[in-house]
């Protein structure tokens, strides 16, 4: 394998697939958006934002926890979530630095 396979095979790993899923949802990005101006809610506060069901907002927050980029916390009855920012933006600063490296190692071969 060449250093230039194993580059792209790192590319297509670091890809995280799911973590582009879950953002292929608009209304997961509606979410995100809900979240970061909200800071820490439960289910029913993030719900009465969007035009959806509270179960349907629930599944949406447990899939965006799956992929790590919203955490949750019980309190009581409740359980509270809080979008990771950091999360995602460390994670596809390192999806941009592969596909950084791919593209010099592209150039430097040609």
């Amino acid at each position: 394998m060449t250093d230039l396979q194993s580059k792209e095979r790192l590319f297509e790993n670091s890809l995280e697939s799911q973590l582009f899923k879950v953002f292929s949802e608009p209304v997961r990005i509606q979410l995100a958006q809900i979240m970061i101006s909200l800071g820490t809610a439960d289910v029913s506060t993030i719900a009465e934002h969007v035009s959806q069901d509270r179960s349907v907002v629930s599944r949406h927050l447990k899939a965006m926890h799956e992929v790590g980029v919203v955490s949750s916390e019980k309190a009581g009855r409740h359980t509270l979530y809080t979008f990771r920012a950091e999360e995602l933006a460390s994670r596809l600063e390192f999806i941009a630095a592969n596909i950084r490296a791919i593209e010099t190692k592209k150039d430097s071969s040609s």
